[in-house]
This record gives structure tokens, C-alpha cells and sequence, in this order.
């Protein structure tokens, strides 16, 4: 039907990289070939990636029990420690194709436990074992594809190795997170984050949490922020901490009420804080 080859490189921190190539004859039969069962284990939980160049690749994955068909336009992702895959390939094309791998840990030393969790969270792998494809700009695609530079050998190979995967991780986060607000953007529109500040301008009393109200409006906590940062031109929390302060500054001037009445409507938990705060805006105490 044609030749496969695969070469494996171990970079430092772990990192795995599989590059392969698949060239199939003009009398292969076809559309698809299976090509492999492919299984192992290893010593924790690990994240990998990959991206094609020409033909698609379909996994029947085992662990969990789902089939996943990626291509160009498509990236490969997966997060578990035991994997089981049976790997077909679409004949109508060659096939090159590069898969990178790592151990969770090592993959918090080399973007951090946060961005870590946005990765996986945008992509829906954050509980092991999960798999999946999820589309992925070309131009992103490309920096995984290009991880291994023939013209290099030893320890000057691996350390480029390493810098394209995190190049790749580093746009991928970008990427994915750009692709979430304007999402959002589309879904919070004008007239629902304005609905939103009316109804915290009204609240009396400790604010909920950021979290508490991006769950009851089905976005995440980053993405509702970022829109009424966009809209209001500051934070939420500190939208609303500044205009009661502002409410706080006219009722002392226009009433006797007393610091621990105001402060406790505020949400403050105790009258120094609200001190500090008022100070902290004004330039000078209640």
C-alpha cells in the first residue's frame, strides 16, 4: 500500500516528540488503511498533541471509548496516563504528521499550573482520561509540525525541539482564549452587561464573587471580566468599589449616618476597612 515511517526524539523535561511520514501508492486500496493498534502507559498523568499535513488520521480510542478524526485543520489532544488507540489513515493523500507529548508536571514548570488549566479547560481534557480534535489555526499548526529541524543534531537540536513546543503552547493559549471572549463577546451583548451593571449598582451588602456570577450567566469567570472590562473600562469588583465609595462620599456629606451602618451596607467587614478604602480613592479619611 505504500511506506510509513516513525521516528521517535526525547527532549529534556520529559518531552516526546513523534514525527511521521505515510506515503501510500496510486493503487493503494483504500480510502483508509489501519495502520496500528497502539497502546502503553506511562508513570503519570502526560498531555499530547498533534497536528497532520495532507491526509486526516481517525483514532478509535479505548481509553476513554471515543473516535477522533484530525487533520489540518484539526489538532489531536489527549490527557491520560493509559491509552489504547486503533490508528487508520486516509489513503487520498501523504500524510505527515507530528505528535508531542509531555508529563503534566513538566508541563506545569514550562507555562505554569494556570495556564495549564486554561489550556485544558478550553479544550475540555481538564479530568484524565479525556481525548479529543479541536480546530486550530494553520499558522499554529505549522510551529508543531516544524518541532524537528533536520539540519540540527545533538544538544542544539533538542533545545530547538523544546522551543518550538512551547512556542506552539504558548499560541495555542493565546489562541484559544481570543477565540472565547469573542465568543462570549457575541453572547453578552450591550444590553445584558449593562442589565448586569444595574443590578450590581443596586446590590446592598458583600458583593457575590466574580465566580458566583459568571456561573449564573454560563461564561467563565475570565471571559466575563474581560467583557465588562471591555465595556466599562475597569474590572468588575473594582466598578463597583469605586461607585460605592462615590455613594459613600455623598451620603457622609449629606447625612449623619453613621461609618458602621455605611460600611457594613458597603460590604466592608469592618468600618477600617472602608476607612483605608475611602482613603485609598479620595486622598483623605471619611
Amino acid at each position: 500500500h505504500g511506506t510509513s515511517t516513525s521516528r521517535l526524539y526525547n527532549t529534556s523535561h520529559g518531552v516526546a516528540i513523534i514525527e511521521s511520514k505515510h506515503d501510500f501508492n496510486a493503487e493503494a486500496v483504500g480510502p483508509t488503511y489501519a495502520l496500528a493498534k497502539i497502546s502503553g502507559e506511562f508513570d503519570t498523568e502526560t498531555v499530547a498533541f498533534g497536528a497532520t499535513r495532507g491526509g486526516r488520521i481517525t483514532h478509535q480510542e479505548y481509553i476513554p471509548r471515543r473516535t477522533v478524526t484530525f487533520g489540518l485543520d484539526h489538532n489531536y489532544f489527549r490527557h491520560s496516563r493509559r491509552f489504547e488507540i486503533d490508528s487508520t489513515l486516509d489513503t487520498s493523500a501523504p500524510i505527515d504528521a507530528t505528535f508531542a507529548s509531555l508529563p503534566v508536571p513538566a508541563l506545569d514548570r514550562l507555562i505554569g499550573e494556570d495556564n495549564r488549566d486554561r489550556l485544558f479547560n478550553a479544550l475540555g481534557i481538564a479530568t484524565a482520561p479525556a481525548v479529543c480534535s479541536h480546530p486550530v489555526p494553520l499558522r499554529i499548526s505549522q510551529i508543531l509540525l516544524s518541532a524537528i529541524n533536520p539540519q540540527l543534531t545533538g544538544s542544539m537540536r533538542m533545545l530547538y525541539s523544546q522551543a518550538k513546543i512551547l512556542e506552539y503552547l504558548c499560541e495555542l493559549i493565546t489562541h484559544l482564549e481570543t477565540r472565547a471572549a469573542a465568543l462570549a463577546e457575541s453572547i453578552l451583548s450591550r444590553d445584558v452587561l449593562y442589565e448586569l451593571q444595574h443590578y450590581l449598582t443596586g446590590l446592598e451588602g458583600k458583593l457575590p464573587s466574580l465566580v458566583d456570577i459568571a456561573e449564573k450567566m454560563q461564561v467563565s469567570a475570565r471571559t466575563l471580566n474581560d467583557c465588562f472590562a471591555r465595556e466599562f473600562g475597569t474590572s468588575l469588583h473594582r466598578y463597583v468599589s469605586s461607585l460605592r465609595l462615590e455613594q459613600a462620599h455623598s451620603a457622609i456629606q449629606e447625612s449623619d449616618i453613621a461609618l458602621k451602618v455605611l460600611s457594613d451596607r458597603l460590604g466592608y467587614s469592618n468600618v477600617s476597612h472602608f476607612s483605608n478604602a475611602f482613603k485609598r480613592q479620595f486622598g483623605y479619611p471619611p
